[in-house]
């Protein structure tokens, strides 16, 4: 689905408390545990627990290939996304890698409760660090979630084709 640019974004911090945060991205965990579940079931999940090490992503993922990929999982009431420096840094020094950060924004807009996912690549954390949910995302979703195409993002299928080793390699 495609961001209009119309789409309400209020820059107006309304601060969540920290709590708040805390069980409404583990929501989103879960909303994305299940949808990987029903959607590409050949890739595993761990949340990461990284207190020890600051900026590392909430979730790394481990697909069919063998091949790993790291999610910041982020929730705002707001366009303004709130990522430490700590984050940022991460992200950015392995951009080139397979890291990712997903962004659920759950709003109310004319008496309606919204929600939204917004998919940035790595690279783009300091760009979202400094202007929130109005730095174009990788991908963008309104409810229902299309886990499959996330995936399709992040872990392509057609990718995970190994041509087969030359006879006579050692």
């Amino acid at each position: 689905m495609q961001r209009t640019e119309d789409s309400p974004l209020p820059l107006v911090d309304t601060r969540i408390s920290p709590q708040k945060v805390q069980v409404r991205e583990r929501q989103l965990w879960k909303n994305l545990r299940d949808g990987t579940k029903k959607e590409r079931p050949g890739i595993s999940l761990t949340r990461l627990e990284t207190w020890a090490t600051p900026g590392v992503p909430d979730v790394m993922a481990c697909d069919e290939a063998g091949n790993f990929h790291l999610i910041e999982l982020k929730h705002t009431g707001t366009a303004i996304v709130e990522l430490r420096p700590h984050q940022v840094a991460f992200l950015t020094a392995h951009k080139r890698a397979s890291v990712w950060l997903l962004v659920r924004r759950l709003h109310t807009h004319e008496n309606r409760e919204t929600s939204e996912l917004f998919l940035y690549r790595g690279g783009q954390a300091l760009d979202v660090r400094m202007n929130g949910l109005h730095v174009e995302p990788a991908l963008y979703w309104t409810y229902p979630f299309d886990w499959a195409e996330l995936w399709g993002l992040i872990s392509p299928l057609e990718s995970h084709n190994v041509p087969p080793e030359p006879h006579g390699a050692a």
